[in-house]
């Protein structure tokens, strides 16, 4: 994530702005983030219920949002006078792709007092395919109107900020998809259960190996992610056997996935990440037209999971060639397709 203060022509990171003086500070008008995409890649969707989960980020898929100082509250063409004329504001969950930012302005407004602005925002990933474009844009909002108004959030707190963002819009979600986009790399995450705390630790891991990565998404399959977390969570509240034995098999999963990084087992890995998808599969009538992108990529050679619950999937290339015929086959399918390389940390 970079968060910068634009000074004229200078564009200065968070940690020189704070340092700056007080009047200079004051000159910053525009402040901007990026957060990008992430995936899960085992364990998922464990978090919801006391599990582990191994997932990182996703460069190049990235959501941006600035903020400049104004004389109101301005986002998308929508315009409020006060903070108080916005949180009294009973349908934001109605204002389209300004819900995320006025949510987000009101969360703010619960912590410190939040100056008069208008939001602008673009982003690069896929919507509603299961790749965080939300929480990605929250996030950068959320760490645009700290910088505007001289704050900063601990990234301890950051994903129950952003968490809480989404709540105020009814939005089902869980921490999973914010502690990565928080802490960016690849983590190694362990949840905790309901009203138990912390909420969640987490360690960034260092890969022994390279890891060839790739996502794989339709948007004409799109699904909102909280359509299947919510029938998840009733079946696993409601005492179903199948489901709680999948979570705790699932955190197993990512325990197999995080040791395997580190110690360069890519072989172990990829089962690790298959096996969290036959377990979804397991307990969940899965879309077809999600469940033909695992097929596809698993045809190819790769070792695959969903990313999310939206309909993108990511996948291990074992080795370049199936890596190049998956995405030969995406074109020819017309998918959409991403793919990157985390290079080794470690010799």
């Amino acid at each position: 994530m970079f968060l910068i203060g634009r000074k004229g022509r200078k564009s200065w990171h968070l940690a020189e702005f704070l340092r700056a003086d007080e009047d200079d500070r004051h000159t910053v008008t525009t402040f901007s983030a990026t957060v990008p995409a992430r995936v899960a890649l085992a364990g998922n969707p464990s978090d919801g219920y006391g599990g582990r989960v191994v997932a990182t980020v996703v460069p190049h898929l990235e959501a941006s949002v600035s903020v400049e100082h104004g004389t109101s509250f301005q986002v998308d063409g929508l315009e409020f006078a006060t903070i108080d004329d916005l949180a009294a504001n009973d349908n934001l969950a109605d204002t389209g792709d300004a819900a995320l930012f006025l949510a987000s302005l009101v969360v703010a407004a619960r912590r410190w007092p939040v100056s008069p602005c208008s939001v602008r925002w673009a982003t690069s990933i896929p919507r509603s395919v299961g790749l965080s474009g939300s929480s990605a844009l929250v996030i950068a909002t959320l760490q645009t109107l700290a910088a505007a108004n001289e704050q900063t959030i601990e990234p301890a707190q950051m994903p129950q900020m952003a968490l809480a963002v989404e709540k105020l819009l009814g939005i089902t979600a869980g921490l999973q998809d914010r502690v990565v986009q928080t802490f960016g790399g690849i983590q190694g995450m362990t949840f905790a259960r309901r009203n138990e705390r912390p909420p969640f630790t987490t360690r960034t891991l260092q890969p022994r190996r390279d890891l060839d990565l790739v996502v794989l998404y339709d948007t004409a399959a799109a699904e909102p992610s909280q359509t299947y977390h919510g029938e998840l969570r009733q079946r696993y509240d409601g005492g179903d056997r199948d489901v709680q034995n999948a979570m705790r098999a699932l955190a197993r999963m990512a325990d197999t996935a995080e040791r395997s990084i580190e110690t360069g087992d890519l072989k172990q890995l990829g089962l690790a990440m298959n096996e969290s998808y036959d377990l979804r599969a397991s307990i969940s009538d899965l879309s077809p037209s999600h469940a033909r992108l695992i097929d596809l990529a698993r045809s190819c050679g790769l070792a695959a999971n969903y990313a999310g619950s939206g309909g993108a999937i990511v996948g291990l290339a074992a080795t370049v060639a199936a890596g190049d015929q998956l995405a030969s086959a995406a074109v020819r399918e017309h998918l959409g397709f991403h793919r990157w390389k985390v290079l080794a940390s470690v010799s």
